[in-house]
């Protein structure tokens, strides 16, 4: 089934990849694809700004899949060690890039490094032979940065909300309404999905503060603790000498989760 969704999101980059050459023929199908006001959001993104979400409308979820095909493919390459892989590592970097996700840098970077360590420890893969293809990604992660406009997206983007006087995009604002609900209302907040009576569209824009807003103490700390557990479990399993690609896998989603 793991593999069966790293195809997946492989299918998905490469569509991600075809909006960035081809946005005459990919950008009507998105139209067909998902709903209008998402359609019309995710093409307008496009033209103005170069951000592709292929199918899926939305920036956010294109980058899960983008970065999906990236980190498996990493991983594959290191546990399997078949240079095949690495044309996905490769595929799976650009198009994240493409997605214009910010975020998407830091998930990776810390997924990489956390799990190379413990690829490291379990004497599962060889340190030296690997060390040199960590260090290729770097390279050809800051090579694709300097030799093409993919620096650009998120360059713009930074100097138009700075221009804006908003560098938050919006959500400093939108997390200060979250806190005062939440103060308002801090023990079991003002219920799941209310928090659009004082929002509109977007609800809060951070599941920390929604969550906080939205079910109060009691349920921020269930879902802290739901992470946590989540998290101490997949640890354990490492110590108790489970190294599978599955458990590096759940690692990463679990990782990319909590940051973003």
């Amino acid at each position: 089934m793991l593999k069966w969704f790293f195809w997946l999101s492989v299918l998905h980059t490469i569509v991600v990849l075809l909006q960035y050459f081809m946005p005459n023929i990919i950008n009507p199908i998105i139209a067909v694809t998902v709903s209008g006001e998402v359609a019309a959001r995710a093409i307008q993104a496009n033209i103005l700004g170069g951000v592709c979400t292929g199918f899926v409308g939305e920036a956010s979820f294109a980058m899960l899949y983008t970065s999906i095909t990236f980190f498996l493919g990493f991983l594959y390459y290191l546990v399997e060690n078949k240079k095949t892989y690495l044309i996905f590592v490769i595929l799976g970097l650009v198009c994240t890039f493409l997605t214009a996700k910010r975020i998407a840098i830091a998930i990776n970077v810390l997924a990489v490094i956390t799990c190379y360590v413990l690829l490291i420890n379990s004497n599962r893969i060889n340190k030296k032979n690997n060390l040199i293809a960590v260090l290729f990604l770097l390279f050809v992660g800051v090579a694709i940065l300097n030799n093409t406009n993919l620096a650009d997206m998120f360059t713009q983007k930074n100097e138009i909300l700075l221009e804006s006087g908003d560098i938050s995009n919006g959500r400093a604002e939108l997390n200060a309404r979250m806190i005062q609900i939440f103060q308002d209302h801090m023990i079991f907040g003002i219920g799941p999905y209310c928090t659009t009576q004082y929002t509109g569209e977007y609800l809060g824009h951070n599941i920390y503060l929604t969550t906080l807003s939205e079910s109060g103490i009691i349920g921020f700390a269930a879902l802290i603790v739901l992470l946590l557990l989540n998290y101490r479990d997949t640890m354990q399993r490492f110590r108790a000498g489970d190294d599978s690609v599955y458990l590096y896998a759940s690692l990463y989603i679990q990782l990319f989760f909590i940051i973003y």
